[in-house]
């Protein structure tokens, strides 16, 4: 879930963009050769989208929302589905 949480920073309070109420996002482990499918809920008012770090990925399952990938509108779910190509 993508959402806006209040956190703690520097002995005062911020709300942050999260990803399941975590800052920074959740680490994810998968094995070369899996099917990945991750349900992302957007709960902010705005589009969002994941940005992947580190893993090859089809150009539609990433990047930017209304470039190269359209986006989660507020309050929709994205089944985000791709084989991990490398560990």
């Amino acid at each position: 879930v993508i959402d806006r949480t209040f956190l703690p920073i520097a002995g005062r309070g911020a709300n942050a963009i999260t990803v399941n109420g975590t800052l920074p996002a959740p680490l994810l482990r998968f094995r070369e050769g899996q099917e990945v499918e991750l349900r992302v809920t957007n709960r902010l008012a705005e589009c969002a989208s994941i940005h992947w770090h580190g893993i090859l990925l089809p150009n539609d399952m990433d990047g930017v929302p209304g470039v190269t990938f359209k986006g989660i509108d507020p309050g929709e779910t994205f089944i985000y589905r791709f084989p991990l190509r490398q560990y």
